[in-house]
């Protein structure tokens, strides 16, 4: 009885262990992401790229606003100070439909004291319809977005930095 007992009580313990939370992780032996999913496991090696580095990597979005821009202000730059790049392509939208000036309109949205695109439009463009412009744009956006990557794949280890040093004999 002794011996089952015993058994009981390892088969528990090694549950408990398996299931408990370290700092960390979200549950499961893997470290977590800066995604803001759960982590399930190594296909899930995912991080965020900035907006830079999306901007750098996918040409195609890139050209396309900078048509959008004037000469002098790359995309880079234009979105440099947006909190996304869907809110960076979505300002450039705007002031491209409505006719702004857009470092006004980017002055406006970021920084210290900034107002939301909408009412930014009603401050900037007060005959337009500010909701059904946002809504246009946001649209555009998407449409503008649509494959690209906004996530890299990650290492979960160096290959150069071993797991453990081997103990000195």
């Amino acid at each position: 009885m002794v011996g089952r007992a015993a058994v009981l009580v390892s088969l528990a313990c090694a549950m408990a262990f398996g299931q408990a939370k370290t700092p960390g992780t979200a549950g499961s032996s893997q470290p977590t992401r800066n995604t803001g999913e759960p982590d399930n496991g190594p296909a899930n090696n995912l991080q965020m790229k900035s907006i830079e580095q999306v901007l750098h990597d996918d040409a195609r979005l890139s050209a396309k606003l900078q048509d959008m821009l004037p000469a002098d202000l790359s995309p880079q730059q234009a979105c440099a100070g947006f909190k996304t790049l869907e809110q960076c392509v979505t300002a450039i939208h705007l002031a491209q439909n409505l006719k702004l000036p857009f470092a006004d309109l980017k002055a406006k949205t970021t920084g210290k004291g900034s107002v939301g695109l909408q009412k930014a439009i009603e401050q900037m463009a007060a005959n337009a319809n500010s909701k059904d412009e946002l809504k246009k744009a946001k649209k555009q956006a998407a449409d503008d977005m649509k494959g690209t990557s906004l996530f890299e794949q990650v290492s979960l280890q160096d290959p150069m930095i071993p797991l453990s040093k081997p103990i000195p004999a």
